[in-house]
């Protein structure tokens, strides 16, 4: 029963943190930055690259964390599976 319980409380916590990931905002669009080019770089476009690398970070970060939550769960709801009553 306590492996079904532990099993059940990681798929919730892996979905909670997959939710997470999903809800970190990022820029809807990028301008385009020429690197080398005489013109400067406008601050917004390098601020805007900042945020979309890390909000990209930050979601892969959550992602994985989310898929280790979820193959801990699972492999308790084997265990769960194959222990006798």
């Amino acid at each position: 029963m306590l492996l079904q319980w532990s099993a059940a409380g990681l798929a919730l916590l892996a979905a909670l943190l997959w939710l997470w990931s999903s809800r970190i905002r990022l820029p809807k669009a990028i301008e385009r930055i020429d690197y080398g080019s005489v013109s400067p770089v406008e601050p917004k476009s390098i601020d805007d690259l900042d945020r979309l690398t890390n909000g990209l970070e930050r979601q892969g970060q959550l992602s994985a964390l989310a898929a280790d939550t979820a193959a801990v769960s699972a492999a308790l709801q084997v265990l769960a599976l194959l222990t006798p009553p």
